[in-house]
């Protein structure tokens, strides 16, 4: 059976391969996922924006760079507070051979934080701006975001659990759709630990929507990490 595991290359770089798949981690910025003719990413990336509207705050600084922790399939990175983000978060990831991409979010305040939103940031890269690549399947809590870039036979499928999810947030940024779940929602008072948790998966494109909503189910009956 193959296993996907880590090799950290550089510092902020770390990539493990299963078979025709290759997946990049970017501690800052999340996972980029290459799977025959599929490619997106950073997908699952995390954002921490201000109560001040002033939009995401840096994760890290260069006097203050992540903690990365690698252990085969799972990569941990704790973001230290910072001055204008004064909260502790960390991100989870873990990759299986079969194509499937897991976040677990765990941020912790030091203080009341009135207007915290943490949301995770994924990326897709259109091309073929005549068809619509992105889509958001609504009927479930708060939704599946499918990736259908043309000429592949996969779809990308991402999703939050419904406990730890408010809406997802869609816009353009030039030939690239952004989308972002948004987490918890809610004023943090001091010392409250949230964890959000996500998934993405790998589907095959004649049947995606269906495929993606048993991913989901599954998903559904996972005991999250509380390490």
């Amino acid at each position: 059976m193959t296993h996907f595991q880590w090799n950290q290359l550089t510092i902020d770089l770390l990539r493990g391969q299963a078979g025709e798949m290759q997946v990049d981690c970017h501690p800052l910025h999340g996972l980029v996922v290459q799977a025959g003719s599929l490619h997106c990413g950073p997908v699952l990336g995390l954002e921490i924006v201000d109560a001040e509207n002033l939009g995401p705050q840096l994760l890290a600084s260069a006097h203050s760079p992540p903690e990365v922790i690698v252990r085969q399939d799972m990569v941990q990175v704790q973001y230290a507070p910072t001055t204008k983000r004064p909260v502790e978060c960390q991100s989870r990831w873990r990759v299986l051979a079969e194509g499937i991409f897991d976040l677990e979010v765990s941020t912790l305040t030091p203080g009341k934080w009135d207007g915290l939103a943490v949301q995770t940031r994924s990326a897709f890269k259109l091309t073929d701006m005549a068809q619509p690549e992105v889509a958001i399947d609504s009927s479930v809590t708060p939704g599946i975001i499918l990736y259908r870039p043309a000429g592949s036979q996969l779809t990308y499928a991402e999703f939050c659990h419904p406990d730890d999810g408010i809406e997802v947030i869609v816009g353009s940024h030039g030939n690239e759709t952004i989308a972002r779940f948004r987490l918890f929602g809610h004023d943090l008072e001091k010392g409250v630990i949230l964890r959000g948790r996500l998934r993405g998966v790998l589907v095959p494109r004649a049947t995606d929507l269906a495929a993606a909503h048993a991913a989901y189910a599954h998903f559904l009956t996972v005991t999250p990490n509380l390490t």
